[in-house]
């Protein structure tokens, strides 16, 4: 295996997260960043490799992965079409508002679960899969209003499973 590497991730001026459609089918990034990420993957079937967790998936995949826990690229080695949506986001992505708005908490557990990875099944993948595709032809603000919905239909699925029981 080769060793793990520290991606370093730079955001756009004034923006807490960024959305992006990587394509890295052939490359191997076995990597970690102090920032997390919610990864969906449109795909036939692919591997998941989160920490020490590793699977397959098929008919696509959504993982939220928390800060610093190592990962390898979704789209490593498919062999069909893939889109790939990515949503990468600062530690302090709103700040402290997670710890203190009560409105928020089912989000802040969903933050502090993530440190896991979190895999979600097919019922919430369903719901948010067409919100995710649709972030990066949104206007900024947009973008973060809709996130947040993502992020508290992630926080209420009981359709999801930790990858790493025993980590951190």
């Amino acid at each position: 295996m080769e060793s793990i590497v520290l991606e370093k991730i730079e955001f756009e001026k004034g923006k807490s997260f960024k959305v992006f459609s990587p394509s890295l089918r052939n490359t191997f990034l076995w990597h970690y960043h102090p920032e997390f990420e919610l990864v969906y993957v449109e795909a036939d079937a692919g591997i998941r490799h989160v920490g020490t967790h590793v699977s397959t998936y098929t008919n696509s995949d959504l993982v939220f992965i928390g800060s610093n826990l190592p990962h390898l690229n979704f789209d490593y080695r498919l062999r069909s079409d893939y889109h790939q949506t990515v949503i990468q986001l600062k530690t302090d992505f709103l700040g402290n508002a997670l710890g203190k708005i009560p409105e928020f908490s089912s989000i802040d557990a969903l933050f502090a679960n993530a440190a896991f990875g979190i895999a979600f099944g097919n019922d919430t993948k369903n719901l948010v899969a067409t919100k995710l595709k649709q972030q990066p032809t949104l206007p900024a603000l947009e973008q973060l209003l809709e996130l947040m919905k993502i992020f508290h239909i992630l926080a209420l699925s009981q359709d999801r499973d930790l990858l790493n029981h025993d980590s951190r």
